[in-house]
């Protein structure tokens, strides 16, 4: 189903709350607990930012905890062509990074660490933190041998590639694996890796699991490893998705046609981006856009302009437009001597679609006022 104008915009359109939940211990979304209002759980007044590429690996487990924390974040997910020219920024040059307060933080297990410890996702026994180190450790060791073994962005020549593939699924796979199904196999809560609670463990290898998956070797973890597929399935099915991104506004830095979009969202509490194009960058701006003019509004991948049309379904969303006939036809009867008054004085229309014809016809206009 497309996406319509008017109608998903309160879906995605207001701030998530920033402050940390109460865990529970069956583990499901805690965003629809009540919240702890201790300072120190508090996320950050600059807000979180966090740096991966676009793939799940270590980052994965990252966003799958601030997710479930209902925590808001800025996830930036870099292209591999983008990397090189990003990596600079930071001093160990590598991702995930996560900024917290304008501090960088690096390493997926400390940065686990670390949110883990803000967010109540890390027991006090330190048997429990030990399960937890070594079960993240065995799945480091996994998706190293499988990646290297099988994936197409492994740094060995196919050929040492293929030699390995054997080895990996006959040898270290039901070794490393057979550790982990026996272990759940012990436990009487099998919801959980470590103890009766949600810990970094689970979150991590939820994102470790997902990148195996997309390997050539899937089939090997869902025929002998049942109780874990039904640990990873039940862990993930409790996982809010990832919020969609903010709707954009676009339109030149300037009032006219685009401020009255503004106000109106700005007035109904939706939570969007508003892209201010200067003039000297529409020349190589224009042909990304419908009928190569603005505003434009982008949400959910999708493109939608006209500005009486944007105007008028985002209206009837938000309770801007009556329904009772009479009262209709006289607002858009006050919109449309708006509408004439402005095209017939305004010269912003025609500067920023500069055609011939418009620019014959604002020159006969700025040469009549003169």
């Amino acid at each position: 189903m497309g996406y319509k104008m008017g109608c998903s915009f309160s879906e995605h359109g207001k701030t998530p709350s920033t402050a940390a939940p109460v865990l529970k211990k069956e583990g499901c979304c805690k965003c629809k607990e009540e919240c702890c209002k201790c300072k120190e759980c508090e996320a950050p007044k600059e807000g979180i930012e966090f740096y991966y590429f676009d793939m799940p690996l270590r980052g994965e487990g990252i966003r799958l905890l601030l997710r479930h924390a209902c925590v808001s974040f800025v996830d930036h997910r870099v292209k591999m062509a983008d990397w090189p020219a990003l990596k600079g920024k930071w001093e160990l040059q590598q991702m995930p990074v996560i900024i917290w307060n304008g501090k960088p933080f690096a390493q997926s297990c400390a940065i686990l660490g670390f949110l883990g410890k803000k967010y109540g996702y890390l027991p006090s026994s330190p048997e429990e933190n030990y399960e937890i180190t070594c079960s993240m450790n065995i799945f480091e060791e996994i998706v190293t041998k499988c990646f290297m073994a099988f994936s197409e962005m492994s740094p060995l020549p196919e050929a040492v590639r293929k030699g390995l593939q054997g080895d990996v699924v006959d040898k270290d796979i039901p070794l490393l694996m057979g550790m982990v199904e026996e272990k759940l196999k012990a436990k009487e809560n099998k919801e959980f890796l470590v103890g009766n609670q949600l810990t970094v463990a689970d979150f991590y290898i939820m994102g470790i699991y997902q990148s195996l998956s997309m390997m050539p070797i899937k089939h090997v973890f869902e025929k002998s490893y049942p109780l874990f597929i039904s640990w990873f399935n039940k862990r993930m099915a409790q996982v809010p998705p990832p919020a969609p991104p903010k709707p954009k506004l676009y339109y030149f830095d300037m009032p006219a046609r685009g401020e009255m979009l503004r106000l109106l969202l700005r007035h109904a509490k939706v939570n969007f981006e508003d892209v201010r194009i200067k003039m000297p960058e529409w020349p190589a701006m224009k042909n990304n856009f419908p009928m190569k003019q603005l505003p434009v509004i982008e949400a959910q991948g999708k493109q939608f302009f006209q500005t009486d049309a944007m105007m008028h379904s985002l209206s009837l969303k938000y309770g801007y437009l009556p329904l009772e006939p009479m009262k209709y036809s006289k607002v858009i009867e006050a919109c449309g001597i708006v509408k004439d008054f402005f095209e017939a004085v305004s010269y912003t229309h025609l500067r920023a679609h500069e055609t011939l014809r418009y620019l014959v016809c604002r020159l006969l206009l700025e040469k009549k006022k003169h």
